[in-house]
């Protein structure tokens, strides 16, 4: 008689995560489906990630039931200690879910911007046409006979961008400030270029060869400040986190032409493409911030591009935090 109760806590635990599983499962698949375009089911993806988050919380919960009821079993000498078997699994079962939840999304979600780049398809190629035609990439979306509907409510319409020459292409140059010697970060870790023990110096640079973006990445808590000059940069390659605010503040780097920089600092420890494209188709999700579905006709996508890591599907970019 001692096991009942534990018995139907058990199956009433996992009966909750089963159901709290499946109702994230339909409010998460629902608006990544071509059945349901409709732009206002988005809404749905917070109901998941509420579903997602209480479960979450479900577990911590289910942790500490399974501390206390263990403890009240052991003190009682009538109840045999193999009943804890039934809490245990009452305990795991919203961990579970959780895992569970976490491990399906991405499949769905991929299979959902499968269908976004098949459905760019007949656009970007709408836009080469145009090119084909006209020379130049058209100005705007409008130019063109063709949907931007992508039938998912998640990704409701296609947008489109053309850049001039200047900003078609984006460079990122990096200069090592040095190891962090244990240290904390201070500053975000934005970019994985270089040493990750080392902090750096980033520099975004337009078409123009003009500076866009300053950023120091990677930076230990408190380096200490010291006057900058050519000298002192070129003479402690391994301690330059100090000099950089008194460079600054001496010479603004952002708007400044990079070869005038190069100049004061040097040839930087390294470069990459950051955008190197015309024009961009994206499709943008509901609503989400933190992420990123374009595509690029040079297909010159970056590995990381703005902190986010970049993966290729299906000849488009996904970029998310």
């Amino acid at each position: 008689m001692k096991t009942r109760p534990y018995f139907w806590l058990t199956v009433n635990w996992i009966a909750v995560a089963l159901v709290l599983v499946a109702a994230y499962f339909v409010c998460y698949s629902i608006p990544l489906s071509s059945m349901a375009p409709d732009p206002s089911l988005a809404r749905l993806h917070v109901v998941s990630r509420t579903i997602g988050v209480f479960l979450l919380v479900l577990s911590g919960l289910s942790a500490v039931l399974l501390v206390v009821v263990s403890v009240a079993t052991l003190r009682d000498t009538t109840v045999h200690a193999r009943y804890l078997i039934w809490v245990f699994l009452a305990s795991l079962s919203p961990f579970f879910g959780y895992v569970i939840i976490s491990l399906m999304t991405w499949p769905v979600h991929r299979r959902a911007l499968e269908g976004v780049a098949e459905r760019g398809v007949v656009l970007a190629n709408a836009v080469e046409e145009y090119i084909k035609e006209h020379g130049e990439p058209p100005a705007s979306l409008e130019s063109l006979s063709v949907t931007r509907s992508t039938g998912l409510a998640a990704y409701p319409d296609f947008t489109y961008a053309r850049f001039d020459r200047a900003a078609s292409q984006r460079d990122l140059y990096w200069y090592d400030l040095g190891r962090r010697h244990g240290r904390s970060i201070a500053s975000s870790w934005l970019y994985p270029d270089g040493d990750t023990s080392n902090a750096i110096l980033v520099l975004e640079v337009d078409g123009n060869g003009i500076i866009l973006t300053a950023i120091e990445d990677r930076v230990a808590v408190e380096p200490k400040p010291r006057a900058f000059s050519t000298d002192a940069w070129n003479a402690t390659p391994i301690d330059r986190q100090g000099l950089v605010a008194d460079l600054q503040a001496r010479h603004p780097l952002v708007k400044t032409a990079f070869t005038d920089v190069q100049a004061l600092l040097g040839p930087p420890n390294g470069k990459r493409i950051v955008i190197d494209t015309p024009w961009e188709l994206s499709a943008h999700s509901w609503p989400s911030e933190h992420e990123r579905f374009f595509y690029w006709p040079t297909h010159a996508y970056p590995k990381v591009m703005d902190g986010q890591s970049v993966l290729a599907v299906s000849g488009w970019a996904y970029a998310r935090d």
